[in-house]
């Protein structure tokens, strides 16, 4: 069963190329938001993280 439309499925390039340039002009703000989370311990992939912890 296909749920998509016709212009939902052309459509996706466009929406993924804005996204993109979303992301490259905002992302000196992005950083600054994720650098004090990302550097918690016990987040995945931070310096210190493991399984089973």
């Amino acid at each position: 069963m296909n749920i998509y439309t016709q212009q939902e499925i052309t459509g996706q390039p466009e929406i993924w190329r804005l996204t993109f340039e979303l992301i490259q002009q905002r992302s000196k703000e992005i950083n600054e938001y994720l650098q004090p989370i990302l550097a918690k311990k016990g987040i995945a992939g931070s310096p210190g993280w493991c399984w089973g912890e």
